[in-house]
C-alpha cells in the first residue's frame, strides 16, 4: 500500500474515523469516510448513522442481508469495494473479529485486526491478520511506519 496523508477523528460511537488523501482504510462497524460494511440489520445501521450525523461520510453502505453471502465470505467487502471503484489489493479492512479478517483476506485486501469489545482477542490473533494491533494508531504505524 502506498503512503497517504491521514487525519484521525473521534467518531460519535467512540471509534476512530480515518480520512485518507490517498489509499483508503475500511473499518468494520465503525464510520469511515467512504464505506461502511456491517453485519447488522440495514434499517438499524442506516437509522443510527443518520441519528449520529455521520451519514454524509459514506458513499456506500453494505449491511447484513444485502448480499447473498455474509462474512466471512468476501462478497460484502467486494460489493462495497466495487461500488467505490477500488481494487481489493489497494485496500485495507480493519475488523475486530476473526470473520472480519477472513473476509478481508479472502477478498484480497490487507486484513487488520484490532481487538474490540468482544472477548475474542486470541481468536482474532489466530485468524492471522496481516497486521494485529492494540488500536488504530498502532495499526497505522505498522502500515506506514
Amino acid at each position: 500500500m502506498s503512503s497517504a496523508q491521514l487525519s484521525l477523528a473521534q467518531a460519535p460511537d467512540g471509534g476512530l474515523v480515518v480520512q485518507f488523501a490517498g489509499p483508503w482504510l475500511l473499518r468494520s462497524e465503525r464510520p469511515s469516510p467512504h464505506e461502511l460494511e456491517s453485519a447488522l440489520d440495514p434499517a438499524r445501521v442506516r437509522r443510527e448513522i443518520v441519528a449520529l450525523g455521520v451519514a454524509p461520510f459514506f458513499s456506500t453502505v453494505v449491511c447484513g442481508g444485502e448480499t447473498r453471502e455474509r462474512k466471512p465470505h468476501p462478497e460484502p467487502l467486494l460489493v462495497a469495494l466495487d461500488r467505490l471503484g477500488v481494487a481489493p489489493g489497494e485496500s485495507a479492512y480493519v475488523g475486530d473479529s476473526p470473520e472480519d479478517v477472513m473476509m478481508a483476506r479472502a477478498a484480497g485486501a490487507i486484513a487488520i485486526g484490532i481487538p474490540g469489545g468482544f472477548p475474542n482477542r486470541s481468536a482474532l490473533e489466530r485468524a492471522a491478520p496481516h497486521v494485529f494491533a492494540a488500536d488504530l494508531e498502532s495499526a497505522l504505524s505498522a502500515l506506514f511506519g
